[in-house]
């Protein structure tokens, strides 16, 4: 456990590194209880895919593409970058997510959502647009404050709920 705490608190701290916060903000960042967050890491990472169909319906289509990463990613957060609906009920969806590898690295991630008839089919379209944390605000403006409130939450959610404990 000992090594993924520390694994964790570099990640965070790298992210977070020559950006200026607020001072609440910059104390939650300080004071992150990385042993908690591992745990929250842990219990959500999931394999990635670059492309994945799936329907509402049990004896419908269902696929996935190849795997974004080669090993499973925690989901940050989401940022909705873009939405559209067209007439007949089809909605879709830029997001820009913030993944974090099993590898401990940031990753900046393009999800295109397309959901038809209120979530009958929903596809999504993943591309990889950053790995290094210098080109994050080129694609994206970052809001490291909210980021930082996220990753505190993150880390309170495996206090005050029954989630497992995994061995790290």
């Amino acid at each position: 456990m000992f090594k993924k705490k520390i694994e964790v608190r570099n990640a965070v701290d790298n992210l977070f590194c020559g950006v200026e916060l607020d001072p609440h903000e910059e104390k939650l960042v300080k004071n992150l209880n990385c042993d908690h967050l591992a745990q929250v890491f842990q219990h959500r990472k999931e394999i990635v895919y670059a492309y994945s169909i799936w329907t509402e319906e049990a004896s419908c289509c269902e696929y996935r593409g190849e795997q974004l990463f080669p090993f499973p990613a925690t989901l940050i957060c989401p940022i909705l970058h873009m939405i559209s609906v067209s007439e007949s009920g089809i909605i879709s969806e830029r997001f820009i997510e913030i993944w974090l590898t099993d590898d401990m690295r940031f990753v900046l991630v393009s999800n295109l959502r397309t959901d038809i008839n209120d979530g009958e089919f929903i596809s999504a379209y993943r591309e990889v647009k950053a790995t290094d944390l210098d080109e994050f605000q080129e694609i994206i403006d970052l809001d490291y404050n909210m980021l930082a409130r996220l990753l505190a939450e993150m880390a309170d959610e495996y206090t005050n709920s029954p989630m497992p404990t995994y061995e790290l």
